[in-house]
């Protein structure tokens, strides 16, 4: 018992650099390999002799730095900090829901020459995979969006993420299907739709200093708020500029009374 009870309180430990050393081998590997709870309980019982809970994994895998994913729309940002068009990621994730397409938030985290694909459904079910950043030619990008996405699926990035399915996108030369404006299209890119553009302005002087740029929804804002004020502003002056007339006026009855 007295040897027994060190492994226990330190299971964790020991499968979480395990799991490490084994992604780091699965992307030194011709193949990718995907992972998820079920993969990951049967094989760490086999190796490990580590037997838990679907539940106990669950909460393994929670805390690990290296699977984390946001799934809450007004949490996501894009590569370089700006926050996601929560709305529009709202009804992204409720138009495929409609449609019965899976839904997946997507996160990709760096570690050395390692990179790590981590994917989560809404009911935070996840999946991940290991490959090597040299891995990201054309084909690449294919095979690890193959292997962790259905054809249908709507995609929805975070972080470093966005600019990987960007550039993933580009390199297929693909448009997100929801706009259908030239290109082939494919459903994995719609959610780049709920992320704002990359621009010029975004890599001058403002942004390096951590102002935050101007994007056209803070320019209609604006345009908005000083439509508002003059709006406002009209019932003031119409007063004013009524006032002597309507003193003249009266003026000339009380001369004609009299």
């Amino acid at each position: 018992m007295a040897t027994g009870e060190p492994r226990e309180t330190r299971w964790p430990l020991i499968a979480e650099d395990w799991l490490m050393a084994e992604l780091k081998a699965d992307a030194g590997g011709s193949e990718l390999n995907v992972w998820d709870a079920q993969r990951l309980s049967e094989i760490a019982k086999q190796t490990l002799d580590i037997t838990k809970s679907k539940r106990s994994w669950e909460r393994f895998l929670a805390d690990l730095p290296f699977l984390q994913v946001i799934t809450a729309p007004d949490e996501l940002q894009d590569d370089i900090g700006r926050s996601a068009r929560s709305i529009v990621i709202g009804k992204l994730i409720n138009g495929a829901q409609q449609e019965r397409r899976p839904v997946y938030f997507l996160a990709i985290h760096h570690l050395g020459d390692l990179s790590i694909a981590v994917t989560s459904t809404t009911k935070g079910r996840k999946t991940w995979l290991g490959f090597p950043k040299s891995h990201l030619m054309s084909n690449g990008y294919v095979e690890i969006l193959d292997r962790i996405a259905e054809k249908d699926a709507l995609i929805i990035p975070n972080g470093d993420a966005v600019g990987w399915l960007r550039e993933a996108q580009r390199m297929l030369g693909a448009k997100p299907s929801a706009m259908q404006a030239g290109g082939p299209s494919n459903p994995w890119f719609d959610g780049l739709i709920g992320f704002h553009d990359h621009s010029g302005e975004l890599d001058g002087p403002s942004t390096r200093r951590g102002k935050r740029a101007k994007t056209s929804s803070t320019i209609e804002l604006r345009r908005a708020e000083a439509s508002s004020n003059d709006t406002s502003e009209e019932p003031m002056n119409s007063t004013d500029t009524t006032n002597p007339s309507s003193k003249s006026q009266l003026s000339h009855l009380d001369r004609l009374e009299a």
